[in-house]
């Protein structure tokens, strides 16, 4: 049903990894999707995926007030040697602070222009160049989507990334020259969800449920129908309770309840999206 779908829809849309490297040395590194939206190289993907940044940023600075505290007390020449140390050992840096971090968005692919909207966790930028194959997507008509059409959604989950950090060179090795493969998976439009408007009165929270979940990995991709018309980008994954449950036992013999919950997906609605470009001005194809 979605064959034709995905081959228009792995044309706009990307893989980008999260990278980080922890003052302990240890590394990590996350994937995440974003769309292209024309030519001129302008995307969207899921706000969260920024968050990484954000952290980074906050542990710098955190970083940066022990340092200068520490120089403080080490510049303070009326200390003892005993008070000296007592007032440095109550500095502590934190062995997971971000030490080093990057997003990459494909091999030789520079990124500019990047906005992110917590509140409808949204994020826009630019890849310069546009990546070659490219063909734009066809946003669909806000309104026109009716619940039971059959959607998809597109991205990168269960590809794990063995990340590690070059201090010679200064850089993150991925180990994904070979490329990332796409994964889909479709459920139907149950409903709009809406979550009130922004403090600032310019966009409504609003979101298309779909009957599956998300996955880890398609986070800011797209979601469309068997056209490969995008009526979404998906952010997130809700666990609606089901109102019962079942007895089970663990593996001491203790009785347990085991609550029941349908996992379904949320996807930025295609008004939102809409909303969002305009207000940022990027050029789109519309229905």
């Amino acid at each position: 049903m979605f064959a034709d779908a995905c081959t228009k829809a792995q044309k706009f849309t990307r893989p980008l990894i999260s990278s980080f490297k922890f003052l302990d040395g240890s590394c990590s590194a996350g994937v995440g999707t974003y769309v292209i939206i024309n030519p001129d190289g302008w995307f969207i993907t899921a706000g969260h995926n920024f968050e990484g940044y954000a952290a980074f940023k906050v542990h710098s600075g955190e970083r940066g007030q022990i340092g200068a505290a520490i120089s403080a007390v080490n510049a303070n020449q009326s200390l003892k040697p005993k008070e000296r140390r007592r007032q440095l050992s109550k500095f502590r840096e934190n062995p997971k602070w971000i030490e080093k971090f990057d997003i990459w968005f494909g091999d030789g692919v520079r990124v500019s222009d990047v906005k992110v909207f917590p509140e409808i966790d949204l994020a826009v930028g630019r890849v310069i160049p546009t990546p070659q194959g490219f063909e734009p997507p066809v946003i669909g008509r806000p309104g026109a989507l009716r619940p039971g059409t059959s959607l998809c959604r597109l991205g990168f989950p269960f590809i794990p990334i063995q990340c590690t950090f070059d201090d010679a060179v200064n850089k993150f090795n991925l180990g994904v020259e070979s490329g990332l493969e796409l994964f889909p998976n479709e459920g139907i439009m149950t409903r709009e969800v809406t979550a009130g408007k922004t403090a600032d009165g310019k966009f409504e929270k609003l979101f298309i449920e779909t009957s599956s979940a998300g996955l880890r990995g398609q986070s800011g991709g797209p979601l469309f129908d068997i056209h490969g018309q995008v009526w979404g980008i998906q952010l997130r994954t809700a666990h609606l309770a089901l109102g019962f449950a079942p007895k089970a036992k663990d593996s001491r013999g203790n009785e347990l309840e085991a609550h029941q919950f349908l996992n379904v997906g949320w996807a930025a609605h295609t008004r939102l999206l809409v909303d969002l470009l305009n207000e940022v001005a990027v050029s789109f194809q519309a229905a």
